[in-house]
């Protein structure tokens, strides 16, 4: 019983969403190809800089570059801008292709997987609910309880759709960016390093401030729907004692 209270809510709720393992993996090998086409667009667009535009207004071509695609102009003659210019553009059409096929799938097939998850989720919270004797149910409030099977489903959905795959794409950004500074100089990899590392700190200690703060929103929604149900179903009375401007002000307060 403790185990299971210790469960966070990717632990409780990861068996609804394991079946959709397969397009997961797909997912995130199309995230890290996103990701990586990203940063390399920058480096075919550093070369068409320095080898053609920089060039043609008098300044000198650089001998070598820290680019990954500078093998694919390093027999070029210099002063061939345009056969240069033609194969970076074909390059940097070629990656941009990648990128915006990389993430139309991902999405489209994620989308679609993490609502079959959420769908098993909150059928099983649903079930859960109806098997709970009248004395448990009573504990809580009609707004606790829609939170419960739609509010924390739906959030948890989130969790797996947009936070976690943000975080991630954004920390393998930041890796494969401090690995192209590297390139150019190890020592100016440094600085982002710190800041990054900064950055982690601040973000947790963030974090446990915030979370406060959304368990606060939340238990204000549920009392939200409470009042939205208690008027939906007594709306008769409501209308009978002419009380609408004080449920409305009553609203207004909890909204």
């Amino acid at each position: 019983m403790n185990a299971k209270k210790k469960k966070g809510g990717i632990g409780r709720s990861f068996k609804y969403y394991s079946p959709e393992m397969p397009v997961t993996v797909i997912f995130y090998i199309l995230l890290l190809v996103y990701t990586l086409s990203q940063q390399l667009v920058n480096q075919a667009t550093q070369l068409v800089v320095d080898n053609v535009f920089a060039p043609m207004l008098g300044e000198e071509v650089p001998e070598q570059s820290s680019s990954v695609f500078f093998f694919l102009i390093k027999d070029f003659d210099p002063s061939d801008y345009a056969g240069i210019l033609l194969t970076l553009t074909i390059t940097i059409v070629v990656v941009c292709l990648i990128n915006y096929t990389s993430h139309y799938i991902r999405w489209n097939l994620y989308h679609n997987s993490m609502f079959r998850g959420m769908t098993r989720n909150s059928s099983a919270g649903f079930r859960h609910f109806l098997d709970q004797a009248p004395s448990v149910v009573d504990r809580y409030n009609s707004g606790e309880i829609f939170n419960f099977l739609n509010g924390d489903v739906e959030s948890v959905r989130r969790l797996y759709l947009v936070f976690v795959p943000h975080l991630l794409e954004r920390v393998i950004a930041i890796l494969i960016s401090i690995y192209f500074i590297m390139r150019i100089n190890l020592y100016i990899a440094i600085p982002p390093l710190i800041v990054g590392i900064a950055a982690f700190f601040t973000a947790r200690e963030f974090n446990k401030r915030t979370r406060k703060k959304f368990d606060e929103i939340r238990n204000s929604n549920a009392s939200l729907n409470t009042c939205i149900q208690e008027n939906i179903n007594g709306v008769r009375v409501v209308r009978s004692f002419a009380t609408e401007s004080d449920e409305m002000e009553k609203f207004d307060k909890k909204s």
